[in-house]
């Protein structure tokens, strides 16, 4: 009991020494004084940042000019490190029986996969062994 007391008493040192030092004018969520409020609606391009030097390849707005452009896609994930299919040019299945088709072939080949394909219809079940 004397043992919390004094932990008790302790704390409220604590607490009263913090609330003495602290400045009663000083408000967290108010903005600085030195910066001029944004106006509202406003959307002018923004100024870069100084010593940056805009890219010649972006837009004015910092964006790229044609987002999808023509460059090769950049493979991501589980294989992306994967070297194989010699010199064979990437190909890109139609539909899901093709894709199946070629995983399953001895043809060396470089898969592009570049949507979801649904493995889930009904002619892609196996029944039990029971």
């Amino acid at each position: 009991m004397a043992g919390s007391l004094s932990f008790i008493l302790l704390c409220l040192q604590v607490v009263s020494v913090v609330l003495a030092n602290s400045d009663p004018s000083a408000h967290i969520h108010r903005r600085s004084p030195e910066k001029a409020p944004k106006p509202s609606g406003s959307r002018a391009p923004k100024a870069p940042a100084p010593g940056v030097v805009p890219s010649p390849i972006r837009g004015p707005n910092g964006n790229s000019p044609d987002p999808k452009g023509t460059a090769k896609p950049v493979p991501f994930g589980f294989g992306s490190k994967v070297t194989g299919g010699g010199n064979a040019t990437p190909q890109t299945p139609k539909d899901t029986a093709q894709l199946e088709a070629w995983l399953t072939d001895k043809v060396p080949r470089v898969i592009l996969i570049n949507k979801t394909y649904d493995f889930t219809s009904p002619t892609n079940t196996t029944a039990n062994g029971w």
